[in-house]
């Protein structure tokens, strides 16, 4: 379990944010938890504009011309996409 750290500063995030990754069978699990209880969610609708809210992402390049995106908000709608 890893503590996520502010990308600019390097310290620790606000909220406190853990992620653990791990392989099961043939497929990567990424479990966030997020300790704060004013997060908020943009929509309850899957695919739709998540970010505008509060979201955990995962961002997957394997080095071809498009990237995968995972948005999940704390409301549990989700957001996937395969952006060239």
């Amino acid at each position: 379990m890893f503590k996520l750290l502010d990308n600019r500063t390097g310290q620790e995030g606000s909220p406190l944010t853990t992620l653990d990754i791990y392989q099961e069978d043939h497929y990567l699990v990424f479990v966030f938890d997020a300790y704060e209880s004013s997060l908020n969610s943009y929509s309850k609708q899957d695919n739709d504009l998540l970010y505008k809210g509060d979201v955990v992402e995962v961002f997957l390049d394997l080095g071809d011309d498009f990237y995968y995106e995972f948005e999940v908000a704390p409301n549990g709608a989700k957001f996937s996409a395969k952006i060239k």
